[in-house]
């Protein structure tokens, strides 16, 4: 126990406001360099978003929106769903691959080198959730108490630690495994910092809805950050002035998520090579 209150101290020193202020000129730092390297090297696929939802936003809404016993849509739907879906993956996990990036390789040869890698450890976090969903189908369980939005935010947290991890790794199956276990230890071994993150998550979605409802004309917007952005989406009220202001927002929250990834990379780039506890899975060096 006292090891952890030790490092929950260690931890706290990166609060003290000169470090603050270093931490946050980093952050901007890396922030607006992987954004600009994303753009550069990846606009297109920004391009292809924006036209479909601008042509298409309002078809796109009524198929989303649709009660699932009433859903029929379209091949044409289908279609353009998938291209978008895909094209946002696309440029969003190339903005977190280009956030670690610091050599001189070339964008799109460094893309292609991870990509593939980030692709696998997404699969393992699908397979293990499907497993886990079938484990408990198997006992009888089918209803799930529904999370509230808060708690996506320390999954998140440590689902970006593990990718990380994992990228710097030698990319063997058992580094997943040693991945999991590092972003545990640095999750649990700094959990002021956690609780500071999760804090300032709070104050930008507070602020971002607020925006939001003020621009769109509504009461209430629900959380925006850490969500789908088709929760903009009203299929009765979806005219191409309307298109243009969501596409606007989606691009803003985009960009206000990145902004708190450079943060949490920053963090990590800190403090990933502390060493908190003997592995179980990593052998020792000698």
């Amino acid at each position: 126990m006292l090891t952890i209150v030790h490092a929950w101290r260690r931890s706290l020193l990166l609060l003290k406001p000169l470090t603050l202020v270093s931490l946050f000129k980093q952050s901007v730092t890396v922030w607006s360099r992987s954004l600009i390297l994303c753009l550069t090297n990846f606009w297109w696929a920004f391009a292809v978003d924006a036209f479909i939802f601008l042509l298409f936003g309002d078809v796109l809404a009524k198929v989303l929106n649709a009660p699932t016993k009433a859903l029929h849509p379209s091949a044409m739907a289908v279609l353009l769903i998938f291209i978008q879906s895909i094209m946002w993956f696309v440029a969003t996990s190339a903005y977190e691959l280009f956030i670690r990036k610091d050599d001189h390789v070339e964008p799109k040869t460094y893309f292609k080198v991870y990509f593939l890698r980030y692709v696998q450890i997404l699969l393992a976090f699908s397979i293990t959730v499907s497993l886990g969903a079938y484990a408990l189908v198997g006992m009888g369980i089918t209803k799930y108490p529904s999370l509230p939005w808060l708690a996506a935010i320390p999954f998140k947290l440590l689902g970006t630690w593990i990718v990380f991890y994992w990228l710097d790794s030698p990319h063997r199956f058992l580094n997943i495994i040693v991945a999991c276990e590092k972003a545990i230890n640095l999750f649990f071994y700094n959990l002021p910092l956690v609780i500071v993150l999760t804090a300032l998550v709070l104050g930008l979605d507070y602020g971002a809805t607020q925006s939001i409802a003020y621009l769109l004309g509504v009461k209430n917007t629900g959380n925006i950050l850490l969500t789908a952005h088709t929760m903009l989406y009203n299929p009765d009220t979806m005219p191409l002035q309307t298109r243009c202001i969501i596409s606007l927002i989606k691009y803003a929250v985009f960009a206000l998520e990145n902004w708190w990834i450079s943060i949490i990379f920053v963090f990590y780039r800190t403090k990933r090579s502390e060493h908190y506890a003997t592995s179980l899975f990593e052998e020792p060096c000698q």
